[in-house]
């Protein structure tokens, strides 16, 4: 069975990416108010949780939000106009 594939604009290039939500854990931690920015800051975590290396690029896709302004400065937005953040490593 394919993975669901989506399409990104990371750093001016539009790719197509599989979807590994079933694959990967995502933890959010270390929440901190950040004061001069008058916003909060999180620290994200990705374990793979499937038997096959996983490749990039990596982004996280905010899917859904709840009492919250939302994400702050994202790397881009999906068709649907839902944010995403570029986690992959880039030298």
């Amino acid at each position: 069975m394919l993975a669901q594939q989506k399409t990104f604009v990371l750093r001016g290039a539009s790719l197509s990416l599989e979807d590994a939500t079933t694959d990967v854990g995502v933890f959010f931690s270390s929440m901190r108010f950040n004061r001069a920015s008058n916003v909060c800051n999180f620290e994200v975590g990705l374990t793979n949780h499937s038997a096959r290396g996983l490749s990039g690029p990596v982004v996280l896709l905010v899917d859904s939000f709840t009492r919250t302004t939302g994400p702050l400065q994202p790397d881009g937005l999906d068709q649907s106009s839902k944010a995403f953040y570029d986690l992959s490593i880039t030298s």
